[in-house]
Order: C-alpha cells, then structure tokens, then sequence
C-alpha cells in the first residue's frame, strides 16, 4: 500500500515570491497561478523595495509585504515565509509563467515519492532571442541527465514543508546562489525529488551583457558556497560538472598566458568540452560560431567571479584575525 507524504485533508499552499521592480512580468506571472488546477493555496509576494509598479499590479492578486528598503530576493522569500499560513511551502519568481497543473503535480510528487522536498527546473523559454534561447537550451542540456533525487535545486522551483525549511534556517540572506546552500543542507537529512516534467517557462536575459553579469555573481556565490560547504565537491549539483572543468580549464589559460602565450590554443580544448552541446545547440536552431563565443566569454566571466570569491574570503579571514587581536 502507498504511504502518503501528507495527511488525508490536503494542507494548504503557500507560494511565497520576492519582487523587485517586476512590474514588466509580475501579472503575467500571477495569471499562471490564478489558473492553476489546484486551488488551495495562497499567494504571497515581497514587494522587496521596487520603485516602480510592482506593489500595484501585485495586490490585485496576492497578499503584498512590502519591504521599505531592497532586501535581496533570500530575504525576501524568507520574510515571505514567515508570513505564510501553509503546511507547504513553494517558491517561484516573478518572471517565470506556470502551467497550470505545476501546483498539483507538487502535491502528487510529496504523495507517490514520499518525500517532502520537490523541485524541477524550465521546460520553456517566454522570449526566443538568441541569448535567451541560448541560455534556455545550455541550461537544459546540463541537467537533462539529473536523477530523480537530487542534492540541490532551484529556487524558482521548489517546494518543501514548512518545518523542514525553518529548521534548516531557511535561504542565505547574503548570496546569489541561496538556493544551491540551503537544498544542499536540506538533502543532508531529508530527501528531494527533481521532476524532471514539472518545469516552469522563463524570461531569460536577453541581452549579452546581463547574462554576464549574471553568471559573474553565480560563479563568486558558487566559489563561496564550495568554501563553506566543500562537502559539494563529491555531489553532482543542478548546476552540471562541465561547467566546473570548463571554468578551471579558463582558469589554466589565464595563468599560463603570463609565462606561454600560445597557451591561448587551449581555448579549442574548451570549445572541445562543449562539443555535444554545441550540437544540441545547432540542431535548435542557433549559430555555432555564435553560441562559441558567448560560451568562450561566459567562462571568461566565470574565472573573474572566481577571482572576486577569493577576494572577499580574503577580506573575511583578514576581518577575523583583525578582530581576535
């Protein structure tokens, strides 16, 4: 007989979503959860100090908290936690649109796998520019071989009982990657089932500079969170192995350029890692000679956000010897 996750009478939902000038998604974000086939739920948005029409739009739908000063979207989420009334907590982002049986694919997956964690990753992307296709199919490449259980998730699309993520301490409040640190210290003692047929739609970036930029401030937080947590090195995260050996990789033609300048040809043994999904990309539809260039940069970026994490774990060992004197 199946043993089920939850008891008889469903608890309810809390979908809990920081906000941060997001009056360009917001509402076409809440249509896709007014709609879903499951209705027992709330809806919490953290108005995280936006400037713009968030607060508006937002409250015509959903519970609004509204934070008088820019938190950080850890914060917000865990400010908007805080304030839930559900057994069951779910996070998502104010640019991603839902399907509408996201909700009750949720509850099905606590239920037939036993489990009180659950998360996915895209099935879509809402824009088909080049970068935001290219950022859409790279990631989904990645993770098309991640198992049923996972160590890490998202955090536009998780869910978990309320007890475990505040006894868990809930999300960093102080880095990007505040979903990698706190599913990896929930799978420690709890299991998390990855759907890989519950994904979201997104807005990717769609310009070059801001996917950099991006991936500069993943790259440090991710750097940080090895430090803190260097137990993630023997685990595969959402985030893929291949993106480590080719940031490492950069990292040698950085370092050997100094003393072998011809060391630039390593370039083409990175471009070499990326092979198949610069297949898989060309059969979507996208440059080559295009997707190798952004790719080629992307790492550039990566070894700065790399150079930037160790810049600020020196500042904070040079801050606590300062202050044990």
């Amino acid at each position: 007989m199946l043993k089920l996750a939850l008891p008889i009478e469903m608890p309810q939902i809390s979908v809990i979503i920081p906000a941060y000038n997001a009056e360009r998604y917001i509402e076409e974000c809440l249509l896709s959860l007014k709609g879903q086939t499951f209705k027992d739920f709330e809806i919490i948005i953290v108005d995280d100090g936006s400037i713009d029409k968030t607060y508006k739009i937002a409250e015509k739908y959903a519970k609004v908290i509204k934070s008088l000063k820019n938190l950080g979207a850890g914060a917000a989420r865990n400010l908007g936690a805080k304030e839930a009334q559900g057994q069951i907590l779910v996070f998502a982002d104010t640019d991603v649109v839902l399907p509408e049986d996201w909700l009750a694919k949720i509850i099905k997956n606590m239920q037939i796998h036993n489990v009180e964690c659950v998360g996915a990753g895209y099935c879509g992307s809402m824009g088909k520019s080049f970068m935001e296709m290219f950022a859409y199919l790279e990631l989904s490449y990645r993770r098309r071989n991640m198992p049923e259980f996972v160590n890490t998730v998202v955090s536009n699309n998780f869910a978990c009982y309320r007890d475990i993520f505040f006894g868990c301490g809930g999300f960093p409040e102080t880095f990007k990657c505040e979903d990698l640190r706190l599913s990896f210290v929930i799978s420690k003692k709890h299991k998390i089932f990855w759907d890989k047929d519950n994904g979201i739609y997104h807005h990717f970036k769609t310009s070059l500079k801001d996917y950099l930029k991006q991936q500069c401030y993943f790259s440090r937080d991710t750097f940080l969170s090895y430090c803190q947590y260097p137990a993630m090195l023997k685990i595969k995260t959402h985030q893929g192995r291949t993106i480590y050996f080719e940031t490492i990789s950069m990292l040698f033609v950085f370092i050997s350029l100094f003393l072998f300048p011809a060391a630039i040809l390593f370039l083409a043994l990175i471009l070499m890692l990326n092979y198949n999904l610069l297949l898989f990309l060309k059969n979507n539809g996208l440059s080559v000679m295009r997707s190798c260039l952004v790719i080629l940069i992307r790492d550039v970026v990566c070894v700065i956000g790399i150079f930037a994490g160790m810049g600020l774990c020196l500042i904070d060992i040079i801050k606590k010897i300062s202050f044990s004197k």
